[in-house]
């Protein structure tokens, strides 16, 4: 169980100038039901120094403040820590002192979803530069021939931004991930952690690819369509069969019913002109004119990802089969 809690648990004294003095206030707060007394073991560097009044006991639920003061001469980034120790408590709280540096923030997962093979698609992740000093940021990853990324890298001014172009493109199908190590850079040195860096910052790219199909299956089970049986019929008679025209991709897909190999060649070797009825077609049709026994409504159009659309296949016999 928590009995003293230090807050902020950590210090970090930001975009520090050689000259100036920083301070920043700590509470310790007793949670317990009975009363302590504090004692404070000063940081190893004179740069950093714990303020306190002579301490005497913290009664429950109530809490001390304490000052950490920071100042420097030198140009460089600090780090060190104190401790606040009471009856079997060791408490170690981490002190930084850092230089103005760039910090970027960005979107840290780009997912493409579901995609077909041979589909590219792109999104933009925009690398904001939050910090205080201008900082070049590289794409780092393992050159999976899937992601292209567009610029690697490139320097950044304090508040200002730069978009990367993640493309994707799907090769074949698989579920894929890409993982993009950002490094951050300061006058050619890699900003460490700290300072609200995360080792490692990444971009995490996803995808999953399907193979995208068109079928025409039977309403009952959703078996593939392989023979239509109309059964014996009368001349000019037509019987209907219903089935579904269902994709099961993620894009769209255009269809269209082709029974050329119903027709059969003139004396020049053409295929006489296909006037297929639809539902909503006359009858009545030039004898010249080649009129399709089998007729799919809709014969043509588009389906939508994942669409299931009923199409009905009708069969109209002109003549009889000897």
């Amino acid at each position: 169980m928590e009995k003293l809690r230090v807050t902020p648990d950590r210090v970090c004294f930001l975009d520090i100038v050689p000259g100036t003095t920083y301070v920043q206030k700590i509470e310790v707060k007793n949670l317990t039901s009975r009363s302590y007394r504090l004692r404070v073991g000063q940081p190893s560097t004179s740069n950093f120094e714990i303020i306190h009044t002579e301490f005497s006991p913290i009664p429950l639920g109530l809490s001390i403040m304490l000052d950490v003061v920071f100042t420097t001469t030198e140009e460089k980034e600090f780090f060190d820590f104190f401790h606040v120790y009471a009856e079997g408590i060791d408490i170690k709280v981490p002190l930084e002192g850092r230089l103005p540096a760039p910090l970027f923030q960005f979107q840290k997962f780009v997912n493409f979803g579901v995609m077909v093979p041979g589909q590219t698609v792109s999104q933009t992740v925009m690398m904001e530069n939050v910090g205080s000093a201008p900082g070049e940021f590289s794409l780092v990853y393992d050159g999976d021939t899937h992601v292209e990324l567009s610029p690697t890298k490139a320097i950044v001014q304090p508040g200002c931004s730069r978009n990367v172009e993640v493309a994707f493109t799907s090769a074949e199908v698989g579920v894929f991930r890409v993982v993009v190590v950002v490094e951050t850079r300061r006058d050619g040195a890699q900003v460490e952690k700290g300072a609200g860096h995360e080792v490692p910052q990444i971009i995490d790219v996803n995808a999953a690819v399907v193979a995208s199909s068109v079928s025409l299956l039977l309403p009952e089970g959703d078996t593939p369509v392989t023979t239509l049986s109309f059964g014996p019929l009368f001349y000019r008679h037509s019987v209907s069969v219903n089935t579904v025209l269902a994709n099961n991709g993620p894009s769209a897909a255009s269809f269209k019913f082709d029974t050329t190999e119903m027709r059969e060649p003139n004396e020049d070797g053409e295929y006489p002109t296909n006037t297929a009825r639809s539902a909503s077609a006359d009858s009545a049709a030039a004898e010249d004119e080649y009129e399709n026994p089998l007729v799919f409504d809709p014969m043509s159009g588009v389906l939508q990802p994942y669409e299931r659309l009923p199409v009905s296949v009708t069969f109209s016999p002109d003549c009889s089969d000897d």
